[in-house]
């Protein structure tokens, strides 16, 4: 998606605006049929491995709130659709509450694909008009996933720069005993708490929390990035 000189987006809305002028992504074709090989393979047990936390376990109740894989995906974003979608453009903004569509877990892995949210989405607006208006909301913020996946094709360096380059050159505190209590959920503020113990106790931390503790981490506590 380029502006009309040909040139890379440096700013969301003129990038979604192209995106809706665009040609719509093509629909994700059928899995293929495959047959697999049957001997068997000798393979470690993937609990020997010993990957999942044990002192202590904390993400004991993760198991409760998550099912990866495809199949979960899919039924996560029918739900979704189906009966949330219509509360998102307001309700998202009260982290309390879900109305969001808790499937970034599953674009990060590559269990659903932003194409089949899109044109999953396109069916419900057909089938449900008075959801239109919110779908398209919820779309837009699927548009600024993309977005960012384009502005790190323009700046390769972000993920260990700051985006301006004069913040290269604060003055960060790094207080640990600052940092540690930001970790724990422990800094004393309700709602920056709240969050962390959200992203301990459920692996998952809702958008505008996301913000607010992010903010709080590096312009309050001074901690860098």
């Amino acid at each position: 998606i380029v502006s009309g000189a040909g040139t890379l987006f440096k700013v969301f809305t003129p990038f979604w605006r192209a995106c809706l002028r665009a040609t719509p992504p093509a629909p994700t074709r059928p899995a293929p049929q495959v047959t697999w090989a049957t001997p068997a393979i000798s393979s470690d047990e993937l609990d020997s491995w010993q990957l999942k936390p044990t002192q202590p376990n904390w993400a004991h109740a993760w198991p409760a709130q998550w099912q990866p894989g495809e199949a979960s995906a899919a039924a996560t974003l029918e739900l979704f659709l189906a009966e949330r979608v219509q509360h998102y453009s307001l309700g998202r903004d009260f982290p309390a509450e879900i109305h969001t569509s808790r499937l970034s877990p599953h674009l990060r892995f590559g269990e659903i694909s932003p194409r089949q949210i899109w044109h999953a989405a396109q069916r419900q607006k057909a089938q449900n008009p008075s959801v239109g208006e919110a779908t398209d909301k919820f779309l837009s913020e699927l548009g600024w996933r993309e977005f960012c996946h384009q502005l790190l094709t323009l700046f390769p360096e972000m993920p260990e720069r700051s985006f301006k380059s004069p913040f290269d050159f604060f003055p960060w505190q790094n207080n640990p005993d600052f940092l540690k209590a930001w970790q724990r959920g422990q800094t004393g503020y309700p709602i920056v708490d709240a969050g962390m113990r959200e992203l301990w106790h459920t692996g998952f931390m809702h958008n505008r929390v996301r913000m607010i503790t992010a903010s709080f981490l590096t312009k309050h506590l001074l901690c860098h990035w």
